[in-house]
């Protein structure tokens, strides 16, 4: 890391990148990450460790789909971190939650302005802060998951679409 993805589909360079699909599909079209699955789909980047890391992807649900992730120190596929953008009928939310032992647990949330825009996940120690349209909306401590692992993105329902993916360490 750094790391920048627009999610080339071909490369006439070298390209240190390597996504791991874990479920569902997401689908390249036109450099964007597009949910194709009404389930859940994520992809993680293999081989890169990371410990601290500033996540940041262009997100837009207009299109379909109910949520989309950002998911950071993945030391097991039931243990992470995880910045989220949910729509419910009460409009949209951002939250940050730990993944553990097949647990989900909240650590923040709170109502966002937009339903596109620049969703950002930061984990500097034990601080997880989400950002969205660059405007901090959730703050927390917490450092149960301090081993080093990949990072990726998910999204819930066909139609999610990322436009880019960014990655600092």
């Amino acid at each position: 890391l750094p790391l920048e993805e627009r999610f080339r589909q071909e490369s006439t360079t070298p390209d240190p990148t390597v996504w791991q699909q874990q479920e569902g599909s997401l689908a390249i079209h036109d450099n964007t990450a597009v949910s194709t699955d009404k389930f859940d789909s994520t992809m993680t980047i293999r081989s890169e460790p990371v410990a601290d890391v500033t996540l940041r992807s262009f997100v837009d649900l207009r299109s379909g789909g109910k949520r989309a992730r950002l998911i950071a120190r993945q030391i097991a596929p039931d243990t992470y971190y995880s910045a989220e953008l949910v729509v419910t009928r009460k409009g949209q939310m951002v939250l940050i939650y730990r993944y553990e032992n097949g647990q989900r647990i909240q650590l923040g949330a709170r109502r966002a302005p937009r339903r596109i825009g620049r969703l950002e996940f930061h984990l500097q120690g034990s601080q997880l802060s989400l950002y969205f349209r660059r405007e901090l909306l959730v703050q927390v401590n917490d450092s149960v998951i301090a081993a080093a692992g990949s990072v990726g993105i998910s999204a819930k329902g066909s139609g999610v679409r990322f436009a880019n993916f960014f990655a600092t360490a």
